[in-house]
């Protein structure tokens, strides 16, 4: 009787190692960054607003008040070493829109300023045609200055 209890426990822990992970990841990062472009290369800003509306079936990790984790959302590039204000962001989850309002009398020079990490499917290719943002950047100088049309972004995956 003690080789079959034996058998029985050692067949058991088998079955609970075999049970432990083997699922599978489901979801994936893809890491949007957006860059801001001018015909004048020496052109600056000093702040922006920016609306990103992610792909379909992607995501981001958040508070529990709803708002993007630092870790997530957060500046970077020409605009590293600054912070993102929580009251500046918002995301809607069911239409996957991020907002940023990023008010600021500092002056930025061109390049990559923003990098968003989106959970997406395993199966998701990154696409950053699937990727629609509006912009507004602001003239240096004085928080909310007059808007620069000359200054556009261009957003790509990495």
């Amino acid at each position: 009787m003690r080789p079959l209890s034996l058998l029985i426990i050692m067949l058991s822990i088998v079955a609970f190692f075999a049970g432990c992970g083997g699922g599978g990841a489901t979801e994936k990062t893809a890491t949007l960054v957006v860059s801001s472009h001018s015909a004048n290369p020496s052109d600056v800003f000093g702040g922006f607003d920016l609306t990103v509306t992610l792909p379909s079936g992607s995501s981001l990790k958040t508070d529990s008040g709803g708002v993007p984790l630092a870790s997530v959302v957060y500046l970077s590039g020409a605009l590293a070493g600054s912070t993102l204000s929580s009251s500046g962001i918002t995301y809607d989850a069911v239409q996957r829109v991020l907002t940023i309002s990023f008010p600021s009398a500092n002056s930025y020079s061109l390049g990559e300023f923003l990098t968003v990490k989106c959970d997406v499917p395993t199966s998701y290719t990154p696409n950053v045609s699937q990727v629609n943002i509006t912009s507004t950047f602001y003239a240096p100088g004085i928080a909310g200055g007059g808007a620069l049309p000359s200054i556009t972004t261009s957003a790509t995956f990495n």
